[in-house]
């Protein structure tokens, strides 16, 4: 959840898309839909920002803070708690709602180079979280010379993926709102591969 001083017209405008993106699938909403769901009108809405694509420009950096805070909050509760990587797994509702919205919009950027930029700030939060987390479980990976960005690269890409395979619809299941908001807990497997892959990247800081 966004801190709430961040509260303000462009994340009420986050928070309409993100909510029929939920409710309608991955094609974005109309200017008029939008404007609807805001009870304002269309005109009113492209006053203040132009035309769909900066509607959705301006949301995506709205949900990209959102994305960056989230983690930022796993990774400090992770500390507190000295956690592993598997402390930044979404374990809430809340938490796994928050990542199928973000990998809806990650839907959305494709082919829409504005909002992929926007949305970068939520994935560069994701990797500095896991950098974070790595430093304090292995006792310095930052002072590593060489090997600090590749092993930050790898244990992202697998954190990611396991909850991109959580929050993903099943393939042969057309797209409904219950499908993309089921929760898939990652199972015993899943948390013993980032605990073999903490281990991995032990070895390699200590060689």
């Amino acid at each position: 959840m966004r801190p709430l001083h961040l509260y303000g017209r462009d994340s009420d405008l986050s928070d309409t898309i993100s909510g029929l993106l939920a409710q309608e699938g991955p094609e974005p909403p109309s200017q008029r839909r939008i404007a609807a769901r805001l009870r304002t009108s269309p005109g009113t809405l492209a006053h203040e920002y132009g035309n769909r694509a900066g509607m959705l420009r301006r949301a995506a950096v709205v949900v990209a803070g959102d994305h960056d805070h989230d983690w930022y909050e796993r990774a400090r509760l992770a500390a507190d708690r000295g956690g592993g990587l598997a402390a930044l797994l979404p374990r809430t509702s809340e938490e796994w709602q928050h990542e199928v919205t973000w990998r809806t919009w990650c839907t959305v950027a494709v082919g829409r180079p504005a909002v992929a930029m926007a949305l970068a700030a939520g994935h560069i939060g994701e990797r500095r979280a896991v950098g974070g987390v790595l430093d304090i479980r292995l006792g310095g990976l930052e002072e590593t010379a060489g090997h600090h960005a590749a092993l930050v690269d790898l244990a992202t890409a697998a954190l990611v993926g396991l909850i991109t395979r959580g929050t993903a619809p099943d393939v042969d299941t057309p797209w409904s709102p219950a499908g993309a908001a089921g929760q898939r807990l990652p199972g015993a497997e899943h948390l013993s591969l980032l605990a073999r892959l903490e281990e991995q990247v032990r070895a390699e800081v200590a060689s």
